[in-house]
């Protein structure tokens, strides 16, 4: 059996105007208190966009999903919009799969 480490990591995103553009500026981080080495991480991101993209929602889940491609498994977040969106994509997910889990109906319960 292989054993995975836990890496907990603390995602989080901005948003601000630039004073002399007035501009929309967005970005992210990510914080790992402790890493392999003994030391803690951090992770600046730019999410990119432009326009009406440039939402701190955006920078949110741009944060959240450079935690998961890098393999972080456990990721916190005081996004409700990011928990939001991830919670509605799974769940469409599932509910239009072709196939049900084992033991699982399709009845969802709240």
């Amino acid at each position: 059996m292989k054993c995975r480490t836990l890496t907990k990591s603390y995602t989080d995103g901005s948003a601000m105007q630039d004073a002399i553009s007035k501009q929309q500026i967005i970005g992210a981080g990510i914080f790992t208190p402790t890493t392999d080495t003994g030391y803690s991480d951090t992770i600046t991101i730019n999410p990119g966009g432009s326009g009406p993209t440039l939402t701190i929602n955006r920078a949110e889940l741009a944060a959240v999903l450079v935690a998961v491609q890098r393999g972080h498994t456990e990721i916190a977040t005081d996004s409700a919009s990011s928990l939001f969106q991830i919670r509605k994509q799974l769940l469409t997910q599932w509910l239009y799969s072709t196939t049900c889990p084992r033991n699982y109906s399709r009845t969802l319960e709240f």
